[in-house]
């Protein structure tokens, strides 16, 4: 038996969003798709014709009513018929970072979570 009580416990809190959502890969620009599950790490992107497994992906979502988009760079590491698991390999910006952040937090059902996962990621640091 593990000491570990959850051996597979998420990095980061995963919150339920519908945003549309732009994929390109490979340059190409995919069907429009929504974004439905979203983590500082990554998401779920649902679409007609969802990108392979291993694809990378230059992704850009946009926050409806306003004129906000949080671009990210990411690869495909599941992928089934109606949609594509992408990690986030970079958050391109730090407006992005920020808008991702609060996007998180205002949908989240433990935002001091999310507040203390921010904090404890060494990547999410800024430098000295």
């Amino acid at each position: 038996m593990s000491d570990v009580p959850f051996p597979h416990r998420r990095e980061f809190s995963r919150v339920p969003v519908h945003l549309r959502v732009e994929v390109f890969v490979a340059g190409v620009r995919l069907p429009e798709g929504t974004m439905e599950s979203l983590s500082l790490k990554g998401g779920f992107f649902r679409c007609a014709t969802p990108p392979a497994e291993g694809a990378r992906c230059d992704i850009r979502l946009h926050l409806d009513g306003t004129e906000i988009e949080v671009h990210t760079q990411g690869h495909v590491v599941r992928q089934s018929a109606d949609g594509s698991a992408i990690q986030f390999d970079e958050i391109v910006g730090v407006d992005s970072l920020e808008h991702l952040r609060n996007l998180i937090l205002f949908n989240a059902h433990n935002p001091a979570q999310v507040e203390q996962e921010f904090h404890d990621h060494l990547g999410l640091k800024p430098g000295d």
